[in-house]
């Protein structure tokens, strides 16, 4: 063999050496030589082991015009079809899913993802089978769908009869008290402690923190426990005591005389709607910071969820979990927080230089 690459050497060093050399030179064919160089485990350890010793001997490097046009096709081919995915939704009590805007993305973004990796998503309401959950299941066979997406719920602590012995599931946040699925979500807990970095970068000394109480327990208490973390770190003079209940004009008005605070955090818009209703200038006479901005409103500082992007990573787990064949309730559930992204906005006051 030694002559032989010899050989090949003298005949071939003023050219580039090709696959098709090396093919020559290992007596294969070049489609062999090809699987060879990509490790592939359908060739036998020994021949490939061989071939890629030819390879280096006869100085054999990759084209990197080649191999960049060989991963433009890969990624423009359309990927192969896997299968159907399930997007769970409830419309019980006159519950419309595709209301709040950051569960529409999480659609669009679950749409993109799933179709990137060969998955068609079909959405399948609870409340259709609440006389008799049995038959989702049946209607789940009877589509070959073995994965998954739960929606958020209406009401914090739900319990859902959903037998998933033979699926892959994944949810969205907290709602779902049982079964215990893995879950994706936006980083809370990360999103107001950074907010209040925020803040606090800008000078203000007295931050409340306003959220509905059905918002707050739909949370899981992340953003109350961010908030109480950072605020036990500041001077006690500055702790204020959040406002959490019904937004009602009211009470709210009392909180804000009693706290008196320079800047407000909150999760919900209807707490800026209600400052501008008592004649409350921001920034001039209020900081507002919102921790999930809606796409649309540009005019607040605060916390970009990202919705999309979560959609995307709850599809990506959710396709691993059917790939692997993991089924059923997880003995360990996963929890996966995509953080979110800072946005300026007119409701603040500029940082310092």
């Amino acid at each position: 063999m030694a002559a032989t690459l010899g050989l090949f050497i003298q005949l071939n060093m003023s050219s580039r050496v090709t696959q098709k050399i090396v093919a020559l030179a290992a007596k294969v064919d070049p489609s062999t030589v090809c699987l060879a160089l990509n490790n592939s485990p359908n060739l036998p350890a020994g021949t490939r082991d061989r071939i890629i010793a030819i390879a280096a001997k006869l100085g054999y490097q990759r084209d990197p015009m080649l191999g960049a046009l060989a991963a433009y096709r890969r990624g423009a081919a359309e990927p192969a079809f896997h299968g159907v995915l399930g997007w769970i939704v409830t419309s019980a009590g006159g519950y419309n899913w595709r209301l709040p805007p950051e569960y529409r993305d999480y659609h669009t973004g679950a749409i993109a993802a799933a179709t990137q990796l060969g998955y068609q998503l079909e959405t399948l309401d609870l409340n259709d089978y609440s006389s008799n959950p049995k038959r989702l299941n049946g209607v789940l066979r009877a589509r070959n769908i073995r994965g998954i997406l739960v929606c958020p719920q209406p009401q914090a602590h739900t319990l859902l009869d959903l037998k998933i012995e033979d699926l892959s599931a994944v949810t969205f946040g907290y709602t779902v008290k049982s079964p215990q699925l893995h879950m994706v979500s936006s980083h809370h807990y990360a999103a107001i402690r950074q907010t209040l970095g925020e803040l606090r970068a800008r000078a203000y000394k007295r931050i409340g923190y306003a959220i509905p109480q059905s918002h707050n327990e739909r949370l899981d208490h992340n953003y109350m426990a961010g908030y109480l973390l950072e605020q036990s770190q500041w001077p006690v003079d500055e702790r204020l005591p959040p406002f959490v209940g019904e937004p009602r004009i009211g009470p709210f008005r009392s909180w804000l005389r009693a706290a008196r605070p320079d800047a407000l955090v909150t999760t919900h818009y209807v707490f800026p709607e209600m400052v501008a209703a008592l004649g409350i200038k921001a920034p001039d006479k209020l900081g507002l910071a919102i921790i999930s901005l809606a796409d649309n409103v540009h005019a607040y500082a605060g916390i970009d969820e990202d919705s999309r992007e979560v959609g995307r990573v709850a599809i990506g787990l959710l396709a691993s979990l059917v790939e692997r064949g993991e089924k059923g309730l997880p003995a360990r559930p996963q929890r996966v927080l995509v953080r979110g992204i800072w946005r300026e906005g007119q409701s603040l006051r500029a940082r310092p230089l």
